[in-house]
């Protein structure tokens, strides 16, 4: 059997091997029970040392190569230093951060679903609008676009600083969006109205062909009110 040697730990008598490495003990003098006795206590890391090794004497780890002791930890050591969203994992070896994908060289926020054509992901499954555009609530992508001087009337802003027609409107000479009319139909007529024109003066909405026709002397008209009837007509609605 072992021999044993009397320790106190904590305040508490107990048996430990004399095989046991002095290296790992401290002892000192002190009075046990009336008696002057050699009272010695194992050593203990007061730390988990991975990614290193425990020095009793120091009683704090020694970290291994390419470690450094950080907060009670051996964390590795990047040279030179990660960049934002990335996170050192072993010595000299950076990663993406959780959330994060590399692209052209750059840890890039990940978002799913993807943000919409007026989005960019500015965190991981966060979503902001891009520079030019707002947030609303009035878009199912949460982003409309800024013109900031405003857009004319039958116009609307698109994209930042573009300004559109609404639909039966296009941009005329004038840099306005005006009603958009047949041709053919509204020949000798002007366009009020997306497709609805009335002809003009001196000329007469022939129902047949449905175009303005010019009026004769030998037309069967009884007076003025009903010529007048006859002009102001307008395509597409009622006479």
């Amino acid at each position: 059997m072992t021999p044993l040697r009397l320790l106190l730990v904590c305040g508490l008598l107990a048996a430990a091997p004399l095989s046991l490495d002095a290296a790992l003990l401290t002892c000192n003098i002190q009075l046990v029970n009336g008696e002057i006795k050699k009272v010695c206590r194992q050593l203990k890391c007061p730390v988990s040392c991975t990614n290193g090794v425990c020095s009793m004497q120091l009683q704090r780890c020694i970290c291994n190569e390419g470690y450094e002791f950080v907060n009670g930890l051996c964390v590795p050591v990047c040279e030179p230093a990660c960049q934002d969203n990335w996170h050192c994992t072993a010595p000299n070896i950076c990663r993406c951060e959780d959330g994060y994908v590399l692209l052209d060289n750059q840890c890039q926020a990940l978002c799913r679903p993807a943000c919409a054509e007026s989005q960019y992901c500015v965190a991981p499954n966060t979503c902001a609008c891009l520079d030019g555009y707002r947030n609303t609530t009035t878009t199912s992508d949460g982003c409309e676009p800024i013109c900031p001087e405003g857009c004319g009337e039958h116009s609307r802003c698109k994209a930042p600083n573009q300004c559109v027609c609404d639909e039966g409107y296009a941009l005329q000479a004038d840099g306005k969006c005006g009603p958009v009319c047949e041709p053919e139909l509204c020949a000798h007529a002007d366009c009020i109205e997306p497709y609805k024109c009335i002809c003009h003066a001196g000329y007469y909405l022939h129902f047949e062909s449905g175009v303005c026709k010019p009026l004769t002397t030998d037309m069967p008209v009884t007076g003025d009110d009903d010529m007048s009837q006859l002009i102001d007509v307008r395509f597409g609605g009622d006479p």
